[in-house]
């Protein structure tokens, strides 16, 4: 999933994936060292995860963003998760932020 700026709740990016934002300024990239950035002209934020084995990032349906290894196990969470089941979604936003949405409200934010 690249060129988009949502990844919605059960969907997943793999190393070399990206979301872009709608004005094409802000990169959400999971690299393929194992780190998750967001990017303008420069760096803006990560996941510090370089080298930890990072195989898919996941938008959980309960509102946590969730890195795994080969082994299905969490290297990295947003520990946002929620009782929501429905509207959750992960977006890169026009302004330079990287958001975890329950429909219209913000629960996670980076940079914060």
């Amino acid at each position: 999933m690249s060129g988009t700026d949502t990844l919605p709740a059960g969907s997943q990016l793999v190393p070399g994936q990206y979301l872009i934002s709608v004005n094409k300024l802000y990169k959400a990239t999971f690299e393929t060292d194992g780190n998750f950035t967001l990017s303008g002209t420069a760096q803006i934020w990560s996941t510090n995860t370089t080298g930890q084995g990072g195989e898919s990032i996941k938008m959980e349906p309960d509102g946590n963003l969730v890195m795994y290894n080969a082994s299905k196990y969490p290297v990295w969470m947003s520990n946002s998760g929620s009782t929501a089941q429905e509207g959750i979604k992960l977006v890169v936003t026009t302004d330079g932020h990287l958001k975890i949405m329950h429909y219209d409200q913000e629960i996670w934010s980076r940079p914060e």
